[in-house]
């Protein structure tokens, strides 16, 4: 699969997600190319050569999703430079990203850091790489 196959792959599975949650919360926002994802996904720091274990992924809150990446909210501040996230429901679907920004931020749950990251690929399990 070329570079523009594998972006329009990532592109239609982001797509795919954001209409299952449009479906799951009765909303259509086709309008906006960043869309509101205010759900609880699954985050491990990737170091960009062997692949987290499950036990070092944790749920975060996230904050909006579009086809080029997401943010979420997290209580410690990322000591990585890259994330693997788990979208979407079982059977989730993994991606690798970069962190692009970090910023700290007053919440409702005290001080927080607001993680922006970009996709960078989707991850084959089974084969144990990028897709």
């Amino acid at each position: 699969m070329n570079e523009v196959e594998a972006d329009a792959a990532l592109y239609a599975e982001i797509t795919e997600l954001l209409n299952e949650q449009r479906v799951l919360l009765g909303s259509d926002r086709r309008s906006h190319d960043r869309r509101s994802y205010e759900c609880p996904q699954l985050v491990a720091p990737y170091d960009g050569e062997s692949l987290p274990r499950q036990d070092e992924f944790r749920p975060e809150r996230c904050n909006d999703l579009s086809s080029c990446g997401f943010s979420f909210l997290t209580a410690l501040r990322p000591a990585h430079s890259k994330v693997v996230v788990a979208l979407g429901q079982v059977p989730f679907l993994f991606f690798v990203a970069d962190i692009v920004h970090v910023d700290e931020v007053e919440s409702e749950h005290g001080p927080e850091f607001f993680v922006g990251c970009s996709f960078r690929s989707r991850l084959d399990l089974e084969r144990g790489f990028p897709a």
